[in-house]
């Protein structure tokens, strides 16, 4: 048996600027299945602040359960990486299929200072 669980590998980022507006209004489509039974392959597009990277591999995943964990998967891997040292950080997994997007994670790092009394 194999394992479903696979970081999803970046690219560059894209030349092409992404709008929030895209993404809006989209979330929640799952029927990428083909009528083959072929497993659907979904995509894991980070945003870092203003810093949009998009995913242009993919992975084939089996279920939306097992969507969500991956997703759940990449955040942690992500705000790892980025977080140490940062002050204000907005980080966002945002996971599509071939039709469009499905998923998004979100985590807003803060760290404020707090005067004594």
């Amino acid at each position: 048996m194999t394992s479903w669980h696979a970081a999803p590998r970046k690219s560059a980022p894209s030349k092409t600027p992404q709008s929030k507006a895209a993404w809006e209004g989209r979330l929640g489509t799952t029927a990428n299945r083909s009528a083959f039974g072929q497993m659907p392959r979904y995509y894991f597009d980070e945003r870092d602040n203003g810093k949009f990277v998009i995913d242009d591999e993919g992975v084939e995943i089996d279920t939306f359960e097992q969507v969500k964990a991956e997703a759940s998967w990449a955040m942690a891997d992500f705000a790892k990486d980025v977080l140490p040292g940062s002050v204000v950080r907005l980080l966002s997994i945002e996971v599509r299929d071939d039709l469009g997007p499905v998923l998004r994670v979100k985590l807003r790092f803060e760290i404020e200072h707090v005067l004594a009394h």
